[in-house]
């Protein structure tokens, strides 16, 4: 019995005693191929990653903060999402569109890239499991918001 508690009690030490991995977040494709930056909000009853171009935006950032925008994102600290279901986009997102239909949208939980066909039909969402720490993001979020 003393052995079984004592193998309990050092995998609790060291499960919880492991740090995970620290990731940041990469853009696909580059800054210059932005057309615009705006920012969404996503109703999860109404609005999904299949409509995402009917969601209104709630501002749209200036050409001149794309690159600022970029680079703060990317040091940003994300970690993977310890679930395997699908989190779609939801709350106030960013989304960034490549022009083409080609999009990348940023939410606290189920951020991505969305591809949609000539006639805005959706075509596909490339989901990245990672999750954006939401200090940081709604950092980032009201900075936008206010400026």
């Amino acid at each position: 019995m003393r052995k079984i508690i004592s193998v309990i009690l050092l995998s609790c030490i060291f499960l919880c005693g492991c740090e995970s991995e620290t990731y940041y977040w990469e853009f696909e494709r580059p800054v210059t191929e932005v057309q615009n930056i705006s920012i969404v909000v996503l109703d999860g009853d109404i609005y999904t990653v299949y409509d995402v171009l009917n969601a209104p935006a709630v501002m749209y950032l200036e050409a001149s903060q794309y690159e600022e925008f970029y680079n703060e994102i990317q040091t940003i600290e994300i970690r993977l999402l310890p679930r395997v279901e699908l989190d779609l986009p939801k709350g106030y997102c960013f989304l960034i569109d490549y022009g083409n239909n080609d999009y990348c949208i940023l939410s606290l939980n189920g951020s991505g890239y969305i591809l949609y066909d000539e006639n805005d039909n959706f075509v596909n969402f490339k989901y990245m499991k990672l999750s954006f720490y939401s200090e940081y993001f709604y950092s980032l979020l009201r900075k936008y918001l206010v400026s």
